[in-house]
This record gives C-alpha cells, structure tokens and sequence, in this order.
C-alpha cells in the first residue's frame, strides 16, 4: 500500500509489524534503516504517528548519547 499507492498511513504499518516482536532498538541496522525510510517518508505525506515515531526515536538516540 505505501509503495504502490503512496498511502500515508501504510508507512506507519510498516513501522508497525516490523516491531511487533522486537523493539526498533534490538534490531539489526539494516532494518532500522528501512523502518526510517519509511517513517521519514510517512511523515513527509503529513502521517501524525510516523512524526511522532520520529521523535521518540530521536529523543532515544539523544538520551543515548550523552549517558555515553
């Protein structure tokens, strides 16, 4: 749905059953990479949850970093 018809609320679904066993951050960097092309791109078509996602994801990385 998010590739072929450009459905801003598919991009959060892939977001979403790529993380229904493990969280964003126990998987490998290849996957995260692929679920942030597609919550950019969801959020870039206005998509609320992908935004959302988005931020908590970098809050993470920030909090991350300065414990570090």
């Amino acid at each position: 749905m998010a590739n072929k018809y450009n459905y801003h609320i598919a991009y959060y679904d892939v977001y979403t059953v790529l993380t229904q066993k493990y969280s964003f951050y126990e998987l490998d960097e290849k996957t995260k990479e692929l679920i942030l092309d597609y919550l950019e791109e969801g959020a870039e078509k206005g998509n609320k949850n992908c935004i959302e996602q988005l931020l908590l994801i970098n809050q993470q990385e920030i909090k991350e970093k300065t414990i570090n």
